[in-house]
């Protein structure tokens, strides 16, 4: 099954299903309460899957979901469309966000050219990724009990490990994009070891293919993977490890305001 492709990702979230984990609604409240969104707002949430973000923001903001599968959106309100090819209109938004969807994208440029299309002059743009390996344990704990029970999970050519970007890459495409006034901010969550069920609820919202294909596997694979994490967490605890962590980014960058002198007094483009 293509990763990049409407399949995946509807099959994905038909096993994943609606809400968040603790950890991912703590990334979804870190997006919201740094983009500050006042009173009629209009914020497009790129690839917005389930809406863990649109659920963290102020009620007087107005959110719009948007992602090529059809499953997420049939939990609630969203536009159906493609992140290459946004089915709004011209700066039609004060803020977009790009959340746990900067390295599923098949072409991040033109994608951040899309977000940059439909914001306002001056509206913001917010990408969020991941830290680094070592410092995701709540990730990569399970995701490689998943990789080492289930083969087909190891990443295919040409896909992008969520792991990979970097806050200067970030910047670099968004800089290209027309956009400026960047600026990275730094994220940290930390999961106390608890049950591997409790861990397993955690997990399916931060890494949804590799959950999916957990979910989705013959029992005897699943039945390693349980194995294989319960040892580990049991490791850790002897190692006097007390949590897992998690660190993410957040880099919002700012569309160009229109230069005064092509504006009329009434603030129109001349």
């Amino acid at each position: 099954m293509d990763y990049h492709g409407r399949e995946h990702w509807d099959t994905v979230h038909s096993v994943v299903g609606d809400g968040a984990g603790v950890a991912a609604a703590a990334v979804a409240r870190s997006a919201a309460r740094l983009l500050a969104l006042g009173p009629g707002a209009v914020v497009v949430d790129i690839a917005g899957g389930s809406g863990p973000f649109l659920r963290a923001l102020p009620r007087a903001a107005v959110g719009v979901r948007v992602d090529f599968a059809l499953g997420p959106l049939r939990a609630g309100t969203g536009v159906c469309g493609d992140a290459l090819a946004l089915p709004l209109r011209t700066g039609s938004a004060d803020a977009a966000t790009l959340l746990s969807a900067w390295w599923a994208m098949p072409d991040i440029d033109r994608v951040v050219a899309e977000a940059a299309r439909v914001l306002r002059p001056g509206g913001a743009l917010l990408v969020h990724i991941w830290g680094p390996a070592e410092r995701c344990r709540l990730i990569t704990v399970g995701a490689s009990c998943v990789a080492t029970a289930i083969p087909s999970m190891f990443r295919p050519p040409g896909v992008r490990g969520p792991f990979e970007s970097t806050v200067g890459e970030v910047a670099a495409v968004l800089r290209d994009a027309g956009l400026d006034d960047i600026a990275a901010h730094a994220f940290g969550h930390s999961w106390p070891l608890g049950a591997a069920d409790d861990y397993w609820a955690e997990f399916a919202h931060l890494a949804p293919t590799s959950h999916a294909a957990f979910r989705d596997a013959a029992p005897d694979a699943r039945a390693r993977v349980r194995r294989l994490l319960d040892g580990l967490l049991l490791r850790l605890r002897r190692d006097g490890v007390a949590d897992l962590s998690l660190a993410w980014n957040l880099v919002v960058a700012r569309k160009r305001p229109v230069p005064a002198r092509f504006a009329d007094s009434r603030g129109a483009v001349s």
